[in-house]
């Protein structure tokens, strides 16, 4: 009985993560809910980690339409956080592609691809980003470019467990044919 503490640890830990109220969005999951003609832009989104979206402002830029705007080493910077778990709505969608919008009232959203992991049902829906020549993270975001730390660059989508697990059920009863 020495692995008894693990083997409870193991199911404790097994348990709570099937609870979870929200998980990953992924191909094979997307698949599933089209055969029940629920499409992307009727599903509500998530993003399942803490980020933060950092651009330098010129001077000549006055117009800021969202997030904060900070003073650092002489030059400002916006910032927009974005917490995880925030919803989204999506705004159009490809066959690879789902763009979330998190504001309300703005035409920024973010793109989110499907990258092939290990096959065509296990991809998964990753935030969209670029390297630039320095090595770091960036994305577009309502037509500006702004800087994401290395955890932010992999953030994903989710969506609610109850809505994934939803039965498309339609039940018919058939009065009897008899003879006449």
């Amino acid at each position: 009985m020495k692995n008894s503490p693990f083997v409870l640890i193991l199911s404790l830990l097994a348990t709570l993560v099937a609870c979870t109220p929200k998980i990953i969005f992924n191909e094979s999951l997307r698949k599933n809910l089209e055969v029940k003609n629920v499409k992307p832009e009727k599903l509500q989104f998530y993003i399942d980690r803490d980020m933060e979206l950092r651009r330098e402002i010129s001077s000549d830029e006055t117009k800021i339409s969202s997030g904060k705007v900070e003073l650092h080493k002489g030059k400002t910077i916006q910032i927009i956080d974005i917490k995880k778990f925030t919803p989204g709505v999506c705004v159009r969608s490809t066959d690879s592609t789902i763009d979330v919008a998190f504001e309300n009232g703005s035409d920024a959203y973010l793109q989110f691809v499907a990258k092939d992991w290990r096959d065509f049902e296990n991809r998964t829906y990753v935030l969209k980003t670029y390297r630039d020549t320095e090595g770091i993270n960036n994305i577009s975001y309502g037509n500006q470019i702004y800087k994401l730390d290395e955890n932010a660059s992999e953030a994903r989508i989710l969506i609610k467990r109850k809505i994934a697990n939803k039965e498309n059920v339609n039940v018919k009863t058939i009065k009897v044919r008899t003879l006449n």
